[in-house]
């Protein structure tokens, strides 16, 4: 049916709009759509960055974290002197029960030992050797007792050098008696 509405133009009843017209709304969809991809990359970018920083500083950790369990077990000994005495003695420790079996056992005959002692991380070994010979190879027998106690790879483990000190001279009776002294220095402690 066809309707024919004959009211001139002011008397008709105007239709108030009240949303945005349908142009603004095929402008507005598409510049929305724009602007969540762009924050969506922007947050996207932002998180891979974020990400490396993290795996960064996760790798920094872990090549700090043997310093870390040091300075723990620092803090603990610290926080327990006798824990510490303990355990310095523990690391320090050598077991002298075998050494001076190992002295003992190489030492040649007509060298013999007066006096062991132990300060600060060195082994002083005093003695006299004689020689029965009269051949005078007192040296050569100071020596062969150095040479074997450098080459027992079991007593050297916890030593660092075996020196010479100071020889004296001196007759009793018809012997000639060599005093030397030895001294064998510890490695130090880890």
């Amino acid at each position: 049916m066809l309707e024919i509405n004959l009211i001139p133009e002011d008397l008709k009843i105007k239709t108030v709009k009240t949303g945005p017209s349908l142009d603004y709304v095929f402008f507005a969809v598409p510049a929305l759509i724009a602007v969540l991809f762009v924050v969506h990359l922007v947050l996207g970018a932002v998180q891979l960055s974020r990400g490396m920083q993290v795996r960064a500083l996760n790798k920094r950790l872990q090549n700090l974290e043997p310093q870390r369990k040091e300075v723990e077990q620092a803090k603990a000994l610290d926080a327990d002197p006798d824990k510490k005495l303990l355990a310095d003695f523990m690391d320090s420790r050598i077991l002298w029960s075998k050494k001076l079996n190992t002295v003992s056992l190489q030492l040649p005959p007509g060298v013999w030992c007066n006096e062991m002692s132990m300060a600060r991380r060195e082994l002083a070994i005093k003695g006299s050797v004689v020689s029965v010979s009269l051949a005078g190879n007192e040296i050569d027998l100071i020596n062969r007792f150095m040479s074997a106690l450098r080459n027992d790879k079991e007593f050297m483990k916890e030593f660092r050098t075996i020196e010479l000190g100071p020889l004296n001279s001196r007759t009793l009776g018809q012997f000639n008696v060599q005093d030397y002294s030895i001294t064998v220095t510890a490695k130090t402690a880890k």
